[in-house]
């Protein structure tokens, strides 16, 4: 053990038998709610002839506090290869992982404040600008394009606060309630959703004429009408948006296709996080990344997942996998 190494955990080392070390180093899990077994230690995963990397482990130091290391090992081989030891270094990687707690709370907070405190005053909002609707034909024209926009920005706020609703119901598996479903009336009907307010643009549906899973409807709806209006934002206007469903060896294949300006390799996985936004997202148009999160989120919370690919020639190619259901004689 390294001095560095001894120094950190505040304990100086002397050799013990490996079944007594979890007795001298308070070593937990990730998440700090067990003591690592043994052979979960990574000096022994090493010695025992595995290597491996990104091992996360608690320490517990003198005086009751933790810091947090990873670990990438690998086995000491001699000249005939035989295992002869085994090495481990070691990243104190407590300051970054204390942001990251931070960060994740002050979220949690944002969104609980924003799904629970702008839900009335955005319902009154709308009711009172669609009371104004009726009064469209007495109205100048400024005012009628005015109320016209207040309607669409009100509507826009309106799916960001259901989409942050559903990320939050999805925290607790329990809030996702399957039942056998056939997906092409569902399909259709998130077509005619995504379409209604967008009549410049087209969905090309391609499916079979039934195709069943186990899922719940509601919230599949939110992530299918989630990634087709992700697509029709981001297609160039009169560009259809093609949406596919297929049944396949793994279960459920749902793909929706675009011809916008694509998403990066290097920025996929960090926009199927919640509200993060691609570079075009700077732009006044709104970005992909908050309703990528849902789908991905009721996708993986069904069994599944999101995937996201590049579309030939250009655009985005979104694939949406679900588990097919399992009958019972």
């Amino acid at each position: 053990m390294s001095p560095g190494l001894q120094e950190l955990i505040q304990n100086r080392f002397s050799p013990v038998p490996v079944e007594d070390i979890p007795r001298y180093f308070r070593v937990y899990t990730e998440d700090g709610s067990r003591l690592l077994r043994s052979d979960e230690e990574p000096l022994n995963r090493a010695r025992l002839g595995e290597t491996f990397q990104d091992q996360v482990m608690a320490v517990e130091l003198l005086d009751g506090s933790h810091v947090v290391l990873r670990a990438r090992g690998a086995p000491l081989l001699g000249e005939d290869g035989a295992v002869q030891g085994g090495f481990v270094l070691f990243d104190d990687i407590t300051a970054q992982r204390a942001q990251v707690e931070r960060q994740n709370a002050l979220r949690d907070r944002l969104v609980e404040t924003v799904n629970h405190e702008l839900r009335t005053p955005l319902t009154a909002l709308l009711g009172h600008a669609e009371m104004l609707e009726d009064l469209v034909p007495q109205l100048p024209g400024w005012a009628a394009t005015s109320l016209d926009r207040v309607l669409e920005a009100g509507e826009r706020l309106s799916d960001l606060v259901r989409s942050v609703s559903a990320l939050v119901d999805l925290e607790e598996v329990g809030h996702v309630h399957p039942a056998e479903h056939d997906l092409v009336p569902l399909l259709k009907r998130c077509v005619d959703d995504a379409t209604a307010k967008r009549p410049c643009h087209g969905v090309v549906v391609t499916a079979p004429p039934t195709l069943m899973a186990m899922v719940d409807e509601r919230l599949l709806a939110r992530s299918l009408n989630a990634l087709l209006v992700n697509a029709l934002q981001h297609g160039p206007p009169g560009a259809p948006v093609h949406l596919t469903a297929r049944q396949t060896n793994a279960g459920i294949e749902v793909t929706v296709e675009d011809r916008g300006a694509g998403i990066s390799r290097a920025e996929r996985e960090r926009l199927v996080m919640p509200f993060e936004r691609g570079v075009e997202g700077l732009t006044a148009r709104p970005g992909r990344g908050l309703g990528l999160a849902v789908a991905r989120s009721v996708a993986e919370a069904h069994g599944g997942g999101l995937e996201l690919h590049d579309n030939e020639p250009n655009g985005l190619r979104a694939v949406l996998r679900l588990p097919s259901p399992v009958h019972r004689a």
